[in-house]
């Protein structure tokens, strides 16, 4: 499990140290108090700050990839930066109890120099390279008469004591080692979602002979539910469930709750091992339903000894969970105080306490 969690300059996080993170864990407060983002940051330590994931964080937050390399350095990297400021550099750290210390760097890469296009007297690009930047269709940005590649960028990454992984980002590509994670982890986000990676990892399941941990699961919300298979009539692989109807029904058609929890459960199955981390886990789940729901993921990931971040803005999903999962769940809570943000965790009896009462906890 990941503990004794360090995240500075990133986003609206100058300066956050979180000691207590449990198996499972549950956080809470207002928008913009960067519940997600600590998500992220979680999701990019574990990943060593790959372009890959940091463009499917992006994309779930519906930032677009813009094809011109300077906007994508503008609108890509940049925002990941607290107050847009690359020259103090992103560091987040944490502590694994199978595979020790893990820490990421993403800043300038000393080595890299802006490099000045030459203009001629008109004040034009005298080459190709500096006509296809007035077009749009490089990586260099004008600056008056003068056009400057952007800024390289350098993430490094960490296991323990080993030298770091170090990858680049330059207006030319990518140069990046292949990188060895010693765990899985997995974002689910409360956006996106593909149902070819859900038939995927049910394909999955399957191939190691547990398919019916997720039938079991689903039945929760779907009692008629007889089976799932993954099939590809629509063109693409979906997983398919059979209600007793004549035909197969899409798990997509049967309701968002149906995907929702599927997406859950395969992804605690994916992140064996490792951490899962879900923003707004309570979308498209009846209250009705979230405390079994939450004794499903507790034994889901007790068997493949996953741990599990989500956010909630739900007071039923605090208080299902809490009720489903009792001391072996955490509650936290992130808000903005007067020496910036500042990470509570609540005591077992407090929380209890406050959700007898009815006392405020999102």
């Amino acid at each position: 499990m990941l503990s004794n969690i360090r995240i500075a300059n990133l986003r609206l996080f100058e300066h956050l140290e979180v000691k207590d993170l449990g198996r499972l864990n549950l956080l809470t407060g207002r928008n913009n108090a960067g519940k997600t983002t600590f998500l992220e940051a979680l999701f990019l330590l574990c990943g060593a700050g790959h372009p890959g994931n940091v463009r499917k964080l992006n994309e779930s937050r519906v930032i677009p990839a813009a094809g011109n390399p300077d906007l994508v350095y503008q609108w890509t990297w940049k925002p990941w930066f607290c107050e847009f400021d690359v020259d103090r550099a992103v560091q987040i750290e944490a502590v694994h109890d199978r595979h020790g210390s893990l820490r990421l760097h993403l800043g300038s890469d000393p080595q890299a120099r802006d490099r000045v296009v030459p203009t001629a007297g008109n004040g034009s690009p005298d080459s190709g390279d500096g006509q296809r930047a007035r077009d749009g269709q490089s990586g260099f940005a004008a600056s008056g008469e003068r056009l400057f590649e952007p800024r390289t960028l350098r993430v490094s990454w960490w296991l323990g004591k080993d030298p770091p992984a170090v990858i680049r980002i330059t207006p030319n590509g990518l140069q990046a080692p292949v990188i060895r994670f010693p765990f899985q982890a997995v974002m689910v986000s409360s956006r996106l979602g593909s149902p070819q990676d859900d038939a995927q990892r049910f394909g999955e399941l399957r191939r190691r002979k547990q398919g019916d941990l997720l039938l079991a699961a689903l039945k929760l919300l779907e009692p008629r539910l007889r089976g799932l298979e993954v099939n590809s009539a629509t063109g693409v692989p979906m997983i398919w469930g059979d209600v007793g109807a004549s035909e197969l029904v899409p798990l997509s058609v049967m309701g968002g709750g149906m995907t929702r929890l599927a997406r859950l459960v395969l992804a605690v199955v994916q992140g064996a091992g490792g951490v899962v981390l879900v923003d707004e886990i309570e979308n498209g789940l009846h209250h009705s339903a979230q405390r079994d729901i939450w004794r499903v993921l507790d034994d889901t990931c007790r068997q493949f000894r996953t741990q599990l971040v989500a956010t909630t803005h739900s007071y039923e999903a605090v208080h299902e969970a809490v009720e489903a999962v009792g001391r072996e769940l955490l509650v936290h809570r992130v808000e903005h105080g007067s020496t910036g943000i500042q990470w509570i965790t609540y005591e077992q009896e407090t929380i209890q306490a406050a959700l007898k009462h009815k006392i405020e906890v999102r």
